[in-house]
């Protein structure tokens, strides 16, 4: 019984990871998406709406 209760966790904490390791990398994709539509707009000396510079400041403050 023990045996399979340390299997158990073990699979757990594994989940786990896995899902950290998603949010992060999703935060970042979503970060880079942000970051480039903030450059592509600056370059075409188009304004960046508010929205996208408060999204991509609270996506630099969650990454720090």
């Amino acid at each position: 019984m023990q045996g399979g209760y340390f299997a158990n966790s073990g699979m757990l904490i594994q989940i786990k990871s896995s899902d950290r390791w998603s949010l992060f990398q999703a935060k970042s994709t979503k970060r880079h998406i942000e970051e480039s539509t903030a450059t592509l707009l600056q370059s075409l000396q188009k304004p960046v709406p508010v929205k996208t510079t408060s999204e991509l400041g609270k996506l630099n403050r969650e990454h720090s």
